[in-house]
């Protein structure tokens, strides 16, 4: 048993992670699309493809990997492995894009492999990494702790953001590396940088000493997989949690287009607008778990924050004012921000304790194998519309809204885990 005052030392340092690959995460996601396919002159296929390769891999190795994790005892040394090849993968990228001048078949493969490498490692730490949750303790919820590391990260995101705009501007250079590239590579180096405190000093108490073989654990997880579905609430909580993340994931992606074409918002407008809705985001995560207390219930404060990202995302879609725009776009991230925090700690409370490696595996895979019904969406309404013009996107916008109608509906067949089986809301003492 791990005394408290390592415990609350525990806390600090996994929500610092949490921000540390946020540092990661914010740079790449802004600017290598702009530089890939703008200014290094690459189709947008490649990144497609690197989005189904990810996602086929990770389907195919998260879940062992987390079977494995679990039956261990051990998350700790695979996040580790993730974030340092992560972490070197996202630094050598930006070296690479750098010195890449002109367009060749073997530079793009170079800097595809880098990219889903990353991507990779990214996705993959964060089924280890939310794993360790319900094993923390020191007296807090789990919502707390989730809307903890989310906050931090949301903050991580911004801090990310600040030190990426003016590397990728071309302002300042970074170790000899300027413009986008440069950005990349300075995201990687806070990366490592930030996570060496979690990776250092974070003591996982080891509740078995299980040995396992990595065949059983590919049987086993086999097995585990198709039991899901006799499961009470994972499997609809899993489907429900992709389709509305994967509306606001897309909405985020587009939202730049969104603003400019359809809502005539000049660039410094947008700026600001974006830079308050981050930080209404930190707010929605940190006022989660009051949220949760207000409601009375996780299930029940993720239903009516799911409501509201739907009527937000209507009311989007037919916004004729500037300040519509504005409103609907702070509110929908405090919106989202709530809802990523509590979603977390209501599945780790929803799935099997001695199964959250695995179980958090599934939670990945699934996020990031929905990630690619949104965009097809969105694209898919802008070509039939395409006669309307620059309103052409609001159709977009409505159809995300109809993924939140379909969540709201397969959440009526998830158990509010806590009301049903009279579950503490504390955060047991004991690792998972």
């Amino acid at each position: 048993m791990l005394s408290d005052r390592i415990q609350q030392r525990n806390i600090w340092l996994w929500a610092l992670y949490d921000a540390a690959n946020s540092l990661a995460f914010a740079g790449l996601s802004v600017f290598f699309g702009v530089w890939f396919i703008s200014e290094y002159g690459a189709s947008d296929g490649w990144m497609s493809l690197s989005m189904v390769m990810t996602t086929v891999i990770l389907l195919l190795t998260l879940p062992v990997l987390g079977r494995y994790s679990d039956r261990i005892g051990r998350r700790l040394p695979f996040l580790i492995i993730a974030t340092l090849i992560g972490g070197s993968s996202l630094i050598i990228l930006g070296i690479v894009a750098s010195y890449a001048t002109t367009r060749s078949i073997g530079t793009t493969l170079l800097i595809f492999l880098l990219y889903s490498v990353f991507m990779l490692c990214y996705m993959g730490s964060l089924a280890f990494y939310d794993g360790l949750m319900r094993g923390l303790s020191a007296g807090r919820t789990l919502e707390g702790l989730s809307s903890l590391g989310m906050a931090v990260g949301q903050i991580g995101w911004i801090v990310g953001l600040l030190l990426a705009y003016p590397v990728a501007n071309g302002t300042i250079g970074f170790f000899g590396l300027h413009g986008k590239p440069g950005a990349f590579a300075l995201g990687g180096t806070a990366f490592l940088i930030c996570s060496l405190p979690t990776l250092l000093f974070f003591r996982e108490e080891r509740v078995s000493e299980t040995t396992m073989s990595m065949a059983l654990s590919v049987k086993e997880s086999i097995r585990d997989i198709k039991e899901l579905r006799h499961m009470s609430g994972p499997l609809p909580f899993l489907i429900a949690y992709a389709l509305f993340a994967d509306a606001i994931l897309t909405l985020e992606l587009f939202a730049v287009v969104y603003m400019n074409i359809t809502g005539g918002l000049p660039e410094n407008l947008q700026t600001g607008a974006f830079l308050a809705a981050i930080v209404a985001g930190v707010i929605g995560s940190a006022l989660a778990p009051l949220f949760a207390r207000i409601f009375r219930s996780t299930h029940r404060t993720i239903v009516v924050f799911l409501g509201a990202w739907m009527l937000t995302l209507v009311t989007l879609a037919m916004a004729a004012s500037t300040l519509t725009f504005i409103c609907c776009l702070i509110i929908g991230v405090f919106s989202a921000g709530v809802l990523f925090a509590l979603c977390r700690s209501f599945f780790a409370a929803l799935v099997p304790e001695d199964r959250q490696a695995e179980m958090f595996g599934l939670y990945a895979v699934f996020e990031k194998t929905a990630s690619m019904i949104g965009p097809t969406l969105w694209s898919l309404m802008a070509f039939i519309f395409i006669s309307f013009g620059p309103d052409k996107y609001r159709f977009s916008v409505l159809s995300l809204a109809f993924l939140i109608g379909i969540s709201l509906f397969l959440l009526k067949y998830v158990p509010d885990i806590r009301k049903q089986h009279g579950m503490s809301d504390r955060v047991k003492s004991t690792a998972p």
